[in-house]
């Protein structure tokens, strides 16, 4: 089954980016590759991003600094680190929903957990919509579905 959805992987390591995007595109995913905190900001800014897959370790700044500057341009926005050292408990998590330990030891895992996300729908509000903007979409759709 194909999903439609946008992922911003980012990683310093460009194998790993490279390695996820063409994995999770195989999944219908449209992927976004950033290899740094800065240029994931832009990103983040500029496309529809649905879901944030981020390394904690990176040299500009960390998944966790990326993801509060992430969270100061839209606080909901869905994110889970990865990382190759130790696993993290959710107290190091700093407002990402969970971590994925690399490598990868069940990519489907990651699949079905981006799937879930994006199966919710109307939950994750796209940086092109004003904050007003989804609450009236909603209330147009439930109005237009009532009569």
């Amino acid at each position: 089954m194909e999903i439609s959805g946008t992922i911003l992987v980012v990683d310093n390591d460009e194998g790993v980016g490279a390695f996820l995007k063409t994995a999770l595109q195989g999944h219908g995913f449209t992927v976004f590759v950033a290899s740094s905190g800065r240029k994931a900001i832009k990103l983040f800014r500029a496309k529809p991003i649905d879901i944030v897959l981020m390394d904690i370790g990176m040299p500009d700044l960390s998944g966790p600094e990326t993801l509060k500057m992430l969270q100061s341009i839209r606080p909901d926005v869905a994110c889970f680190f990865m990382t190759a050292s130790s696993p993290l408990t959710k107290e190091h998590l700093a407002g990402a929903i969970d971590v994925f330990e690399k490598p990868f030891r069940k990519f489907s895992e990651v699949v079905r957990t981006f799937s879930e996300i994006l199966d919710k729908g109307g939950t994750i509000k796209h940086p092109a919509h004003p904050p007003g903007e989804a609450h009236l979409e909603q209330k147009l759709s439930k109005t237009l579905h009532d009569n």
